[in-house]
């Protein structure tokens, strides 16, 4: 069924948009997490008024992406590698125990996609779509502002969030990548449990870059 359901494509119709005004996204998958690849500075969504400076260690002013990554709590925090997975840590995520929590880490430019990505160009709409998804899975406090876990990160150039919604077997980091972008109109699969269901169905990436962001 969840092979059925990775590969039953929804929003067949899906273009990509023009070079000249389509925004330049990436989706990846590092080995242990689908993560989500966005520009800060987008007029129609601008993350870097969202990210503040002082929750990173190191907060570098030309960094122009960051990569989003959603999952469980224990799990995420303890798993920056297959080198540290740990059979308990899998079981409890699978079992739906425990929190959730965003990881956002910040870099320059895409030029370090691989074969494991996947370049996507999406209208501001869409962009916006996209983005209020992946806020909506950010836990904000009374004034508004994100809920950033102290002294918790892998390196200097990103951090870990109070995140929303649960974790489990059925709803993966892969199907919170999936659902982003299925609402903001990106052909992917109905349902993507695992990193080789979520790429199934992707669009193949243009064929030209646009201009790297200023």
């Amino acid at each position: 069924m969840a092979w059925i359901l990775g590969n039953t494509p929804v929003n067949r119709d899906f273009q990509h948009a023009s070079i000249e005004n389509g925004i330049e996204i990436l989706v990846i998958n590092n080995g242990v997490h689908a993560d989500l690849v966005l520009p800060l500075n987008e007029p129609s969504f601008p993350w870097r008024d969202r990210l503040k400076e002082a929750d990173f260690p190191i907060f570098d002013p030309e960094n122009r992406y960051a990569i989003f990554g959603w999952g469980n709590r224990q799990f995420y925090m303890e798993t920056r590698t297959w080198d540290d997975i740990k059979i308990s840590n899998v079981m409890y995520a699978f079992a739906g125990m425990g929190d959730t929590v965003v990881h956002v880490e910040l870099c320059r430019d895409l030029a370090w996609a691989t074969q494991r990505s996947r370049l996507i160009r999406l209208s501001p709409d869409q962009f916006q779509r996209l983005s209020e998804h992946l806020l909506s899975t950010f836990h904000k406090q009374a004034n508004g502002e994100l809920s950033p876990i102290p002294d918790r990160h892998y390196g200097n150039s990103d951090a870990f969030y109070v995140g929303l919604g649960h974790y489990h077997l059925f709803r993966t980091c892969n199907v919170w990548a999936g659902s982003g972008l299925a609402k903001a109109g990106v052909r992917v699969g109905y349902w993507t449990l695992t990193p080789g269901l979520l790429f199934a169905c992707l669009p193949e990436p243009p064929v030209n870059r646009a201009s790297p962001q200023q």
